[in-house]
């Protein structure tokens, strides 16, 4: 899957399953549920990460034009993230790994991997993984990578949105080191939010169609940064077989 189609300046884009016109990836249920790997971040006191992956949630559902929002179900232990199993396991899990295998990049920070439905687009199951061996996390420290300000940015793909070019957005494709500016949505991210998941209305240019479990799909997109030591990332987009991801990079040393 690639996850930037033709982008507008200042304008919010979705991800397809495909490009050019494969369908668009939403969410049909709009009571999204999260969960925590219990191991939680190893760089953070377990508490400070739970109330910053909350954060970031809530910044998402806040939005009084939308009808979005997430159910917290808690800390999970011995679940396995969605790009192992291609499965959709009923977890949209958030995790930290420290045995971040070396042909996923030392360069890349998070992924974000989806379940779908091949014919519909829709999505039945996404988890968020954040890069633990070659990052350090944080849930308020200016000096290394902040939770939340990441986290929100991933979130907005769990919703199916592609990157855009609003440098003010959350959902802008460059990350700089230390910043905490994208825990806030821009208008750009409200203006998407309101119109692909409007209060009391149904998601624009999706079939009514129902799930076959035969046609499920797993991807997504990944981005890596240009070097180490580079503050901005998200520059290349390539697919990663039977799994992809949604990334920013930093150097941990």
């Amino acid at each position: 899957m690639l996850c930037l189609g033709q982008p507008l300046a200042q304008e919010y884009n979705r991800a397809r399953t495909e490009e050019p016109d494969g369908p668009f990836l939403f969410w049909r249920d709009r009571a999204i549920t999260f969960s925590i790997d219990a191991s939680g971040c190893p760089d953070t006191d377990l508490g400070q990460t739970r109330a910053a992956v909350i954060r970031a949630f809530a910044t998402w559902e806040s939005q009084p034009c939308t009808d979005i929002f997430f159910i917290f179900e808690g800390m999970v232990e011995g679940a396995e993230p969605n790009h192992l199993t291609g499965e959709a396991d009923g977890h949209n899990l958030i995790m930290w790994v420290m045995d971040w295998p070396d042909e996923w990049g030392s360069d890349k920070l998070a992924l974000t991997n989806f379940v779908w439905n091949e014919r519909t687009g829709e999505i039945l199951d996404v988890d968020i993984v954040f890069n633990a061996r070659d990052y350090y996390w944080t849930a308020g420290d200016r000096t290394v990578t902040d939770i939340e300000n990441v986290l929100v940015h991933e979130i907005g793909h769990l919703l199916g949105f592609a990157h855009t070019t609003d440098p003010d957005a959350s959902m802008y494709d460059g990350y700089v080191e230390g910043e905490i500016e994208k825990r806030d949505l821009s208008a750009t991210d409200i203006h998407g939010l309101c119109e692909v998941y409007p209060s009391g209305r149904p998601t624009p240019d999706v079939p009514d169609l129902g799930i076959n479990e035969d046609e499920l799909g797993s991807g997504g997109c990944q981005c890596t940064s240009v070097g180490p030591r580079i503050g901005l990332g998200w520059t290349t987009l390539f697919l990663l077989a039977a799994m992809a991801a949604l990334v920013l990079s930093r150097n941990r040393r």
